[in-house]
């Protein structure tokens, strides 16, 4: 939408002047572009954009490189800011299990993540459609290990890596989504039961990533998710400062599967 920057401002000039501004617009785009764009965003707020979406990809140079992805971080970086700056919510995409990488390089995407600014991130696996280059790429690999279409929808892991089966490629995209998040959002709820609330859809969230393929049975799914929130449960999370003071109590949620492994979260 953004790709011709003189174009989009006509636009806009037509919609306030004929004040057709009642609308939610939600774009995807280039960083790149959003850079150009920045001296119309105060027209594409007041036209209704409320969101915009970005292909990051990854945080590894060497697969944007393979995936022959020109993604600048610079870009990226800024484009962020000023879709913040300009009270749009800014929505980032990233693709894991590319062919070279390993559960270590994938353990770097939550973070690079969060470290963006972004608003929202969404995470989500290879899919090499039929047609395309990288499909002959990971046939040709022997990396394409289901041809059911049905499964083609960017979440189901239908290939696998030179360190990543199937099940892997899950158990990592689960990882992102609970490492990604840090809760400062839950500790800014208007209340407790908010606060609860917001917790246990995450928990469901991750459960759900896992669940719904049948790639992981019933009793992997509990130790799963436990480790994927191991790396912030075993340490205290400093407590945003324009969050709420009514945590006079100790909130507590447990996650309950068995006397010796529960999922504890506290807040206090």
């Amino acid at each position: 939408f953004l790709t011709n920057i003189e174009r989009v401002e006509k636009i806009c000039d037509l919609l306030i002047e004929r004040e057709l501004t009642n609308f939610k617009i939600v774009t995807e785009t280039r960083a790149k572009d959003v850079v150009r764009a920045e001296p119309i965003m105060d027209k594409l707020y007041r036209i209704g954009m409320r969101k915009i979406g970005l292909g990051i990809e990854s945080p590894n140079l060497k697969t944007l490189s393979l995936m022959n992805k020109k993604v600048v971080f610079d870009d990226v970086s800024r484009a962020i800011n000023i879709i913040n700056k300009n009270k749009i919510h800014s929505q980032g995409y990233f693709i894991i299990g590319h062919y070279s990488e390993t559960v270590e390089d994938t353990k770097r995407y939550p973070d690079f993540a969060r470290k963006l600014g972004l608003n929202q991130s969404i995470f989500m696996v290879v899919t090499p459609y039929p047609g395309t280059k990288i499909f002959n790429e990971y046939k040709d690999g022997n990396n394409i290990v289901s041809f059911d279409w049905n499964r083609y929808n960017n979440f189901y892991p239908v290939i696998k890596t030179i360190d990543m089966d199937p099940a892997t490629i899950m158990r990592m995209l689960a990882y992102c989504y609970a490492s990604h998040s840090r809760y400062s959002s839950l500790l800014k709820s208007k209340n407790s039961f908010k606060a609860v609330f917001d917790l246990i859809s995450r928990l469901l969230t991750s459960y759900g990533l896992l669940r719904v393929y049948g790639l992981i049975n019933k009793q992997d799914l509990f130790r799963i998710i436990c480790d994927s929130f191991q790396d912030f449960v075993t340490r205290k999370i400093p407590l945003p400062s324009e969050s709420l003071t009514q945590y006079k109590k100790k909130i507590k949620v447990r996650a309950h599967h068995s006397d010796k492994l529960n999922l504890d979260f506290i807040i206090e």
